[in-house]
């Protein structure tokens, strides 16, 4: 564990900047609603998230975080070299399919569909009715006539007759939607809310989210037919497209079952027969077709996260489908551990098709990730750890496993059937603890190739997190608090002193202070005295489900459901940082496990969204120890020199300005740059951290508007 060096300081500055926020930087996650295509081009969306893009037929994709972000899609459409897409703030509109976007208008609406027929567009709104432009969307006159549901799902055209499938029916105009009226005889409910139309010639049809199935009208709506056969008995279809003479039905639940599959009519709904036999997983949410190509995107319902979406094709009127889901993922992940500038993550639940999605990895800080192709991987993976090159991994039903070539090949190191199921890894040097679900604490001092159960009779059950510090080591046990050992486990005390009772959910050691964090409401804590004491620190932040703590140089950040909290004086003061995350969609909002802090970025794995990342020098603390103003630039020697592994570099200045510090190996290549924020003129000291470096010289500089100067340090080992 790091030892960190601290210094009086007489103001502390710290600035979180209102432009730094979370991103998600993958594998990623969300429910697939929609997708459409052009040529090669495929766009699909993830509710609440963002979208992704395709130049290649769907076979690569790409994320699309774009400023400014349609976050939030409801519905996409292409028109005369323009994509459209309505989303939960209005109407975007790019010309180079997705990669830029302009806010066009109705920016307070919910947009969930669009239209467009000659030189109209049409817009269905989620409570406001229908609205119309006729010059590209530059202006928007409301339709509303008749419209007594204004809560419109749908839209088509059949001649010269607009549809409006709205959760109260559905209402037809002849006159470009000036006047509207209801059209819902036939159908076997009121109301009826309808969730897709198709047109194949004069046939019309309709389908809503009852059990009802699929309807049809000859008569521009006069009458409806309910046309069900060959479909499952009480279907939910979810989706209906037309493409020539053929007509497709994307179902959702039948008879308490999710993802029944999709069918096809080829003679106007008479009859329906399954078209992908089995070969597409998900809840069908979106259809479209590009020559010979057929694509359907597919989510999953919020209360069955089990059944992920993905992406999936034919080129044969779906005698054969392939999933081309590469880069869109729907996971939940916990750990994180790094070998180098080696990201590797795990998942701990099932994902696309029902099975364990297993581990990635990224070689530049998460900015793109690569699945690794063994199948010793495709695992519910509960904890990840690593030292020099070995990389270990505690899974839920098979031991502890250990790879010595960045995860491409795997050796089973656990020897008993009692440590099948690995909750926790803790690793110092070349000793590993693991704890089981089982209520037991092991050891191995031989990289896990031979393995000894401590004696732990203090706990009542399975451990959540592991820190070990020198030859100190912390265990926090579900519903048994935290137990310390100082002689690498042989013995062990309770330090539950202030704790209250409840799931421990995390530790953390930070130089002298040792903190931990409760599920339930618990709260947060911190001992000043490795654990003999405690005291709350969380009296502003009540009613949370703590997970997930971490703490580096004075800082601490918690993670309690979907929020994740600062302090940088100790618990006294928290605030939200939450920037970046989704807020328009409360069930898209990450939901975080685990917080890590790697090379110079915080991560958050969280539950079915995937990996957010932010630069940890959003945070950095820059200690000003003297108010006086100097009178000119100095940048002074780093002390101690040689150091080990903090050293404290300080700077003065005259004049406010931007400053930046940024650390060099001795090549010249940069590592780090820790410090980039505008500061009052004054000295200044900042705390180097260099525990994850070899030792060697390197070289930091300090970058002003007025000033540059670089020098040498030492880092010895």
């Amino acid at each position: 564990m790091k030892k960190l060096t601290f210094f009086m300081v007489l103001v502390v500055v710290f600035n979180v900047s209102v432009y730094s926020q979370w991103v998600p930087v993958g594998p990623y996650g969300g429910n697939l609603t929609n997708i459409s295509s052009l040529g090669q081009n495929v766009i699909t969306s993830v509710s609440g998230f963002g979208f992704f893009t395709s130049s290649n037929s769907g076979y690569n994709w790409v994320f699309r975080n774009n400023d400014p972000p349609p976050l939030g899609i409801l519905t996409f459409v292409y028109y005369s070299n323009i994509l459209y897409a309505g989303t939960t703030h209005g109407i975007y509109q790019s010309t180079n399919f997705g990669n830029n976007w302009i806010q066009n208008s109705l920016s307070d609406k919910q947009v969930t569909s669009l239209l467009v027929n000659s030189n109209y567009i049409y817009a269905g709104t989620h409570d406001s009715g229908v609205y119309v432009s006729t010059n590209n969307g530059l202006n928007w006159i409301q339709k509303n006539s008749g419209l007594s549901n204004k809560q419109v799902k749908a839209l088509a055209f059949c001649g010269s007759y607009i549809f409006a499938g709205t959760e109260g029916g559905v209402f037809v105009s002849n006159d470009n939607g000036n006047n509207w009226a209801l059209k819902s005889w036939g159908f076997c409910s009121s109301p009826m809310p309808i969730t897709s139309l198709a047109v194949i010639g004069t046939y019309v049809f309709a389908c809503y989210y009852d059990g009802c199935g699929v309807y049809r009208s000859t008569n521009y709506g006069d009458n409806w037919y309910q046309i069900n056969t060959g479909l499952p008995t009480s279907v939910y279809v979810s989706t209906i497209a037309s493409n020539g003479n053929n007509l497709y039905a994307g179902t959702t639940y039948n008879a308490g079952y999710y993802s029944t599959g999709l069918y096809i009519s080829t003679n106007n709904g008479s009859y329906w027969s399954n078209l992908d036999n089995n070969q597409i997983s998900g809840i069908i949410s979106g259809i479209t077709f590009s020559g010979q190509n057929m694509y359907v995107c597919t989510g999953s319902e919020y209360s069955y996260p089990y059944n992920n979406g993905g992406v999936f094709c034919t080129t044969n009127n779906g005698t054969n489908w392939s999933s081309i889901y590469d880069g869109i993922y729907n996971l939940s992940l916990t750990p994180i551990v790094n070998i180098g500038t080696y990201l590797f993550t795990g998942s701990t639940y099932m994902g696309y098709g029902g099975y364990y999605q297993g581990m990635f990895v990224s070689s530049n800080l998460g900015s793109s990730w690569n699945k690794i192709n063994s199948p010793t991987v495709k695992r519910y993976i509960n904890a990840l750890s690593s030292y020099g090159n070995n990389l270990y991994m505690g899974t839920e039903d098979s031991g502890i496993f250990v790879s010595t070539n960045y995860g491409q090949n795997w050796t089973n190191v656990e020897h008993y059937n009692y440590l099948s199921v690995v909750s926790v890894l803790g690793v110092s040097g070349s000793k590993i603890f693991a704890g089981s679900y089982l209520h037991e604490l092991y050891i191995s001092t031989n990289n896990g190739i031979n393995w000894n159960k401590l004696d732990t009779s203090l706990h009542v059950n399975w451990a959540r997190d592991i820190v070990v510090s020198s030859s100190d080591i912390y265990v926090g046990f579900d519903y048994g608090g935290v137990i310390r050992s100082t002689n690498n486990g042989l013995n062990w005390i309770k330090i539950n002193n202030g704790l209250p009772g409840g799931s421990c959910m995390a530790l953390a050691k930070d130089g002298q202070n040792l903190y931990t964090c409760y599920y339930w409401g618990g709260g947060i804590y911190r001992s000043s005295n490795n654990g003999n004491n405690w005291i709350q620190i969380s009296n502003s932040i009540t009613n949370r489900n703590f997970s997930t703590i971490v703490a580096y140089n004075d800082k601490i950040f918690v993670g309690a459901d979907s929020v994740i909290y600062f302090s940088s004086n100790f618990g006294t003061n928290w605030t939200k940082i939450n920037q970046g995350f989704p807020l328009y969609n409360i069930l898209q909002v990450p939901l975080i496990n685990k917080l890590y802090i790697i090379n110079g970025y915080i991560y958050a794995t969280t539950n079915y969204r995937s990996v957010w990342r932010r630069p940890l020098s959003d945070f950095l603390i820059v200690n000003k120890i003297s108010s006086e103003i100097p009178d000119k630039y100095s940048l002074y020697q780093n002390y101690p020199n040689p150091f080990n592994p903090t050293t404290n570099i300080k700077w003065s200045m005259p004049q406010n300005g931007n400053v930046k510090l940024i650390i060099y190996n001795l090549l010249g290549k940069e590592i780090e740059s820790p410090v980039n924020e505008k500061l009052n003129a004054g000295m200044y000291e900042f705390v180097w951290d260099a525990s994850k470096y070899s030792s060697g010289i390197y070289l930091y500089r300090v970058i002003t508007d007025n000033f540059v100067d670089t020098k040498k340090m030492v880092l010895l080992k």
